[in-house]
């Protein structure tokens, strides 16, 4: 009764309303509509089978056609979510005058930025089969840089901005008005990583407890242990961190929800440099990628430096492939902060 949501929200939900989307859109001549429509399934769809393994996907969607959809291995998926992005380009018309406006979230009908977001999304699909499909995801990323392929880049950032009218709240701001947040407490893991590299997006992301004995510090909680704390009615959860402004905690309704960002863009392709697959330097695409999570929540360049600064920060340029990369996917992770949780 609990774990199905995850699965009937995404297949019910914005999956079923993609397909429309691309229908009615194909049906009206509306190829930018559809083109949207189908790049934004194959991002779900990754979502689904990363969390789920084999689910249903080339029979999914039918509705009362095919109550039976068979479930596909998560390799048929993963090559059918690049069929799916490689169909939504070939749709895209940046010079159609038919496009979205405001009714776009995202982009605003800047049909340009979907391409670079779509070719962002592959070069994601295809470094994530780096360790289990090496020739398929080297040929892949091979390709996208011979096609001199954009990605997203500063101030490009996929998201959706909310505001403080009712209803049109952030989600987790909502959530906690509603319900409240007792038992919304920072991780220690996460948090815990911030800390000990003095990193000040510890303050973006979380608020510093406001009750002894911990008052004026950030404090989380080991994963997974609210269970062993006292009955929540009674708990004072003001001893731990919780939730920013910036990230939808109290204060923030108009805060914003990120599907992908320019930093994890730069992630990704200092990735694909250190594998041999794509063309750059990818020590200046890490620092570039830890700038951009800094300067998007409103820190500065001053702060970049001094945490930079600190030795483990230090790019191994004479490390091995594999510590650059952990290198690179540690940076990547810690910038997904209470902002993009399933993905890190």
């Amino acid at each position: 009764g609990d774990f199905d949501r995850q699965w009937i929200d995404v297949y019910a939900g914005p999956l079923n309303d993609f397909r429309y989307i691309i229908e009615e859109g194909q049906k009206a001549g509306n190829n930018n509509y559809a083109a949207i429509g189908k790049i934004m399934q194959a991002y779900l769809f990754q979502y689904v089978t990363d969390m789920q393994g084999d689910v249903p996907f080339s029979e999914s969607l039918q509705g009362a056609a095919n109550l039976n959809p068979k479930f596909d291995t998560q390799q048929e998926i993963y090559d059918g979510l690049i069929r799916l992005v490689d169909e939504g380009l070939a749709l895209l018309d940046e010079n159609s005058a038919t496009h979205p406006g405001t009714d776009d979230l995202f982009y605003h009908g800047d049909m340009h930025l979907w391409k670079k977001f779509a070719n962002t999304l592959k070069l994601k699909i295809f470094l994530r089969q780096g360790y289990v499909r090496a020739a398929v995801a080297q040929a892949g990323v091979e390709a996208l840089y011979a096609a001199n392929a954009e990605f997203i880049d500063f101030h490009e950032t996929a998201q959706v901005e909310f505001t403080t009218a009712t209803f049109n709240q952030h989600p987790l701001f909502a959530h906690i008005n509603s319900v409240g947040e007792f038992n919304i407490l920072a991780s220690q893991t996460a948090l815990g990583s911030l800390l000990a590299l003095n990193d000040p997006r510890a303050d973006v992301f979380y608020r510093r407890a406001t009750a002894a004995p911990n008052t004026g510090n950030h404090v989380g909680i080991l994963q997974g242990n609210g269970r062993n704390l006292p009955n929540p009615a009674t708990l004072n959860d003001r001893q731990f961190s919780k939730p920013g402004a910036a990230v939808g905690g109290p204060g923030g309704p108009a805060a914003r929800v990120i599907l992908m960002s320019e930093a994890e863009s730069y992630f990704l392709q200092a990735e694909a440099v250190v594998r041999g697959w794509g063309a750059g330097n990818a020590e200046q695409l890490y620092y570039d990628g830890i700038t951009l999570s800094f300067l998007s929540w409103g820190l500065s360049i001053a702060q970049f430096n001094t945490y930079a600064s600190q030795t483990a920060i230090d790019y191994p340029v004479a490390g091995s492939q594999e510590q650059k990369v952990r290198a690179i996917i540690f940076q990547k992770w810690t910038s997904m902060c209470r902002k993009k949780n399933v993905e890190a």
